[in-house]
């Protein structure tokens, strides 16, 4: 209840944008998303047949991202904040031939490329809806 009372009174924004000038960021960047710098390429992955998403290796999306400049391999690597990758589907959702499950946002055709091709084989798809897992497998105490 606390938590979806500060979302739903933007109290956990504010926190956010003090958080963000506590750091030495530009809150104005928080307060307008259009401040953001933006890929240069954007290109829609999207399914070759209809079917179900069985499974999502996340590790391979976690990869694809790395291969657009999103993550480091080494930590003096810069990470390049306008690319990523934004998922339509989960796991056990229907998808139709040709309708978008991801988008890539890119900075050069080279990594675009590479980071669908790892998001494609990332990503299987099968005939009947799968079994759904529960969400928390578990507790710790």
């Amino acid at each position: 209840k606390m938590a979806k009372n500060a979302l739903d009174s933007g109290a956990g924004f504010n926190t956010l944008v003090e958080m963000v000038k506590a750091q030495g960021g530009d809150p104005a960047v928080i307060l307008d998303t259009d401040k953001f710098e933006k890929a240069k390429i954007l290109r829609e992955v999207k399914a070759e047949a209809d079917g179900y998403i069985s499974k999502i290796d996340t590790e391979g999306y976690g990869l694809a991202a790395l291969v657009l400049g999103a993550g480091r391999n080494r930590k003096e690597d810069e990470i390049d904040f306008s690319v990523g990758i934004k998922v339509f589907k989960k796991t056990g959702e229907f998808v139709k031939k040709g309708e978008t499950f991801a988008t890539i946002f890119a900075n050069s055709e080279d990594s675009a490329a590479e980071s669908e091709k790892r998001i494609r084989k990332a990503t299987e798809f099968c005939g009947e809806k799968p079994e759904q897992r529960p969400l928390i497998l578990g507790r710790v105490e």
